[in-house]
């Protein structure tokens, strides 16, 4: 049975675990745009992000065996001449441990994501991928994301 469940800064480390696998694909396909963070390093940044008030992470559990998260930022704009006041939910990391995926676990994760939004009030939840991650995209699409925005670069580095 899938358990998830809040995270808090206690559960930094287990965050810090998750992540490695996700981010590994960004570093293998873009290594110049990301750098592999020590141990230590990882950790802090969870920690960091964790006591944010405007963050909200949750861990799916597998008995007791933590085997993927999301987190997600809230973010707000004021409103501006071309534009009125906004609050959304942004999605900045969800990983499932390999060896977990497609068995909906990213999807409760989710879940847990949109009740935390509609529990704050908020309504709009955007996230991003690298046009290289044709699973992420097909993921997302699959729980209602439509495409808002497509952001071009041109990469003189690679």
């Amino acid at each position: 049975m899938i358990q998830i469940l809040p995270a808090s800064p206690a559960n930094a480390e287990v965050i810090a675990r998750l992540n490695q696998s996700v981010h590994q694909i960004h570093l293998d396909r873009v290594p110049h745009f990301f750098r592999q963070p020590g141990e230590i390093e990882r950790l802090e940044a969870f920690k960091e992000l964790l006591t944010q008030a405007n963050t909200c992470a949750f861990i799916a559990y597998a008995d007791i065996e933590a085997i993927g998260y999301v987190l997600a930022i809230i973010h707000e704009r004021p409103a501006s001449v071309f534009s009125p006041a906004r609050r959304w939910l942004y999605v900045d990391q969800i990983s499932v441990e390999p060896i977990w995926k497609k068995r909906g676990i990213g999807r409760q994760l989710m879940q847990a994501v949109l009740d935390y939004a509609h529990a704050a009030g908020i309504t709009e939840l955007e996230t991003d991928t690298w046009a290289f991650n044709d699973a992420s995209q097909a993921f997302f699409k699959s729980c209602g994301f439509q495409p808002k925005i497509i952001r071009h670069w041109l990469d003189g580095g690679a």
